[in-house]
C-alpha cells in the first residue's frame, strides 16, 4: 500500500458528524442535524474518491459515516415525531394541571 495516499476530503468529518448524530439521536433536533451533516460530507467524500481513486485510500470512513449517519436520521426522526406527541399529550395535561391549582 502507498504510504501518499490520505483519506478522501471531508470523509473524517462526515464520519465524526455520523457517529455524533448517531450517539445524539435521543436529543431530537441536535441529532438529526448532526447525522444530515454527515450524510452529506459523506456522499461528497465519496463523490471525490471515485473521481480520483489513485489519491485518496479506502472508503471505510465514507461508509461507516452514511451508515451511522443514516442510522442517525431515522433514529432522529422517529425521537422527534415522540417528542412533539409527548409534548402535545402532556401539554394538554399540563394545561389541566395547571387549571386545577390556580384556577384560571
Amino acid at each position: 500500500m502507498d504510504n501518499s495516499l490520505t483519506n478522501a476530503p471531508k470523509s473524517i468529518g462526515g464520519f465524526v458528524c455520523g457517529l455524533l448524530g448517531f450517539i445524539l439521536c435521543g436529543a431530537p433536533l441536535v441529532g438529526l442535524i448532526l447525522s444530515i451533516v454527515g450524510t452529506a460530507l459523506c456522499g461528497s467524500a465519496k463523490k471525490a474518491a471515485r473521481q480520483h481513486p489513485s489519491q485518496y485510500k479506502g472508503n471505510g470512513y465514507i461508509i461507516a459515516g452514511q451508515v451511522l449517519g443514516i442510522i442517525g436520521i431515522v433514529c432522529s426522526s422517529i425521537m422527534t415525531v415522540m417528542t412533539v406527541i409527548w409534548g402535545i399529550i402532556m401539554g394538554e395535561g399540563l394545561f389541566y394541571i395547571w387549571d386545577m391549582v390556580f384556577g384560571y
